[in-house]
């Protein structure tokens, strides 16, 4: 009994421990793992003299001869981390080296090695032994690890000034839509979007002046390209298999190669809206039943006498043609929407049926002039003329705003057939789980409207580069440290690391002020974005434009349609000019000696070997260049007699089909605005023209 009890007790002093320790870990930031034998070990060793109460090591060692220089090279490894730059061992190394070559530091160090016996050739060098030292001594601020690629681009737009400009731009919009009102008096919120006080521990981002009423309308959207080969999938999520010593675990892997897209709708109360797939297929009449349907090959088929799968008894949830995942949002079933285009990506064309069939369904009420609000990012599918038509058309308007410029691990043998049925598995898992939706969303400052990106630490650090007007502020502790250190920062990789280091933020500073201007010049949106090189989400966003019903950014998008319209029209008249020059040249030729299989280009000029090349020649770079003498434009010219012609022919037997045409294109003129507004009109008819849910599937049970 006696045993039993002191075993209880020992339980629970030892729960009051690690309830202890982790407190103080938490209270002095530190991470790494502290066990409970250790602390014992030290209040043990102190018992004899319990005045002192000292936990610290009776002898942690000795200090290094490197130490001050170790927290020179330790911000700058860190700096050169912030800007992307990572440092590897041996740059490190070198660094240190560097940094105390000819310097009292060297013959420190040198000297403490000398101390201990070292070997004379490795007297004066930092190697290995000193690197793990380094990575000890430092493991609370230093790790390494596996490098990840981060575009250039995407980090210059993922800093704070410009995620603060987002959020100021987008806030406004949704007020706008009427899908969230702005508060006479900030205030602060947790997670969920109740009020807290500032000093509550629930309280999540920062102060909120605008307040969501209508989550149910604000609508998310994030496409995700997928590929049914496996064959680049490389060693997925780090899995490990067992297999017999010596050999290489295979897995039979599909190699047929089919792009998709996944593109998931999800709403700001945190539940999935809709599953849309895109198919890589040339046109929609190509695109096969069986993709829509999905064939799960994990389920029997119930067969007919005749060994027929009857399509009525083997279609739905669960069944050998299960479609698509459905999603319950408002009340309203909305089926599995599969569409298709040519790269397998997503298109404006496609964006607009999609709206088409939302509005069709009524998922989006527009009550007392509430309008649905769509947040996407920056793909430029979003700036199709067919989907700005559809969006800002008032009788069925959409508020859509620009976000900045959310993997799918296939079965070991996949076609587009088994798309649907890996899907009905996989997603309302990653999509329907409300609880990790609204999380996600209140993350991202998007529900409630937090600003809560603004307090991620590499936008942070970036604030108080800009707040306190210096290209760097650890560069310039650095190098005034180093200067009290006499370290040698002016040659080496030391000086290559702080010349990196600068330029990095005096190209980030030249950014932000760049950015600063363009804001300054609200008044000239319109002129910004009609003369920007490319019509971009970018360029609208360094305009501080992010909603795509912005009066300047239409005026300037139709401005430049217009303008490639008229660039289109002029390239077909040079077109048609061209072709009616080659048409008048064999005109002449056939004149002067008759058919040319009768003549075969004996008698003819280099000039009129070169018309009828030019006339016979096929878009593109395939035919090659026009030959230099006159015996090998002859000599092609009798190799392209049966070949067909391009356009309007002359040949006997198309003369009476192509005279009706040739009257008609004789009289062509080329209107710029005609030109211009037919990219409108088709996007309006095409549109128009989309099916309701309910027919596609109709049509798609009527194919098969």
């Amino acid at each position: 009994a006696e045993l039993a009890i002191n075993k209880t007790l020992n339980k629970s002093n030892n729960d009051i421990l690690r309830k202890v320790i982790e407190e103080k870990k938490a209270e002095f930031n530190v991470t790494e793992n502290i066990p409970l034998k250790t602390i014992k070990s030290r209040v043990d060793r102190n018992k004899a003299n319990p005045s002192t109460h000292k936990l610290e090591c009776k002898h942690p060692g000795t200090a290094t001869p490197l130490e001050l220089a170790e927290q020179y090279v330790l911000e700058v490894v860190l700096q050169m981390q912030k800007i992307r730059q990572p440092m590897t061992k041996i740059e490190v190394i070198e660094l240190m080296k560097d940094s105390i070559k000819g310097t009292v530091h060297e013959e420190m160090f040198r000297q403490f090695k000398a101390s201990r016996a070292v070997d004379a050739l490795d007297l004066e060098q930092v190697g290995d032994g000193w690197w793990r030292r380094f990575l000890k001594r430092h493991k609370s601020k230093l790790s390494t690890s596996r490098g990840e690629r981060f575009s250039a681009t995407r980090a210059d737009w993922t800093r704070y000034e410009t995620i603060k400009d987002m959020y100021d731009g987008i806030y406004p919009q949704m007020v706008e839509a009427g899908v969230a009102v702005k508060l006479d008096t900030p205030i602060f919120t947790d997670m969920e979007g109740n009020e807290v006080d500032e000093d509550d521990p629930k309280r999540f981002g920062r102060k909120q002046e605008y307040k969501i009423t209508h989550p149910e309308l604000i609508f998310f959207a994030d496409e995700t390209g997928c590929n049914t080969s496996q064959k680049k999938d490389g060693h997925v999520g780090g899995r490990k298999y067992v297999c017999a010593r010596g050999s290489r675990p295979q897995q039979l892997a599909s190699t047929t190669d089919h792009s998709f897209t996944v593109l998931p709708f999800t709403s700001a109360t945190g539940e999935a809206v809709c599953c849309v797939v895109i198919f890589q297929c040339a046109n929609e009449d190509e695109l096969k039943a069986t993709w829509a349907t999905g064939i799960d090959v994990f389920v029997d088929p119930v067969k007919e006498k005749n060994n027929v799968i009857p399509f009525e008894n083997n279609s739905g949830k669960g069944k050998y043609y299960p479609f698509g995942p459905s999603c319950e949002f408002n009340g309203i079933t909305i089926p599995c929407f599969h569409f298709s285009s040519p790269s397998g990506g997503i298109t404006g064309t496609i964006l607009a049926k999609i709206l088409t069939k939302f509005d069709a369904l009524g998922i989006a009420p527009r009550d007392n002039g509430v309008v649905p609000f769509l947040l996407v990012d920056g793909h430029q599918s979003r700036l199709d003329p067919v989907f700005l038509k559809y969006i800002n058309d008032e009788t069925h308007k959409w508020k859509n705003v620009l976000e900045f410029p959310m993997r799918l691990e296939m079965p070991r043998k996949i076609e587009p057939e088994n798309v649907m049925p890996l899907l009905n598995r996989t997603f309302h898992i990653g999509f329907n789980n409300k609880q990790a939706n609204l999380k996600a969303v209140a993350d991202r400052g998007w529900a409630p409207l937090n600003y809560k990106l603004l307090d991620h630490p590499d936008l942070m650090q970036s604030s108080v580069a800009l707040d306190e007007g210096s290209s760097a502020t650890v560069v310039t502790t650095s190098t005034t440290a180093s200067s009290n250190l006499e370290l040698n920062i002016h040659e080496g990789s030391s000086g290559a690391c702080l010349g990196t280091i600068l330029s990095h933020y005096s190209r980030s500073r030249q950014f932000d002020e760049s950015q600063k201007k363009k804001r300054a010049r609200k008044d000239c949106i319109l002129t910004n974005l009609k003369n920007a090189k490319r019509f971009s989400s970018g360029a609208l966003v360094s305009n501080n434009v992010y909603s795509l019903d912005n009066p300047d950014m239409l005026a300037a998008f139709d401005a430049r349609t217009r303008e490639k319209a008229a660039e289109v029209a002029s390239k077909l008249s040079r077109a048609k000019e061209k072709l009616n020059r080659n048409r008048e040249g064999v005109a002449a030729l056939r004149n002067q000696f008759g058919h040319e299989k009768d003549h075969l280009f004996r008698d003819c000029t280099m000039e009129q070997c070169g018309a009828y090349l030019q006339y016979k020649k096929r878009p593109g770079r395939k035919d090659g260049a026009m030959p230099k003498s006159l015996e090998d434009r002859r000599k092609r010219c009798v190799e392209w007699i049966g070949r067909t012609s391009p356009s309007q022919s002359f040949d006997d037997d198309e003369e009476n089909n192509s005279a009706d045409e040739d009257d008609d294109d004789a009289d062509m003129v080329v209107n710029e605005d005609e030109a211009a507004s037919a990219l409108f009109n088709m996007s309006n008819a095409t549109v128009n023209a989309s099916p309701d849910p309910e027919a596609e599937d109709e049509n798609a049970v009527a194919a098969m």
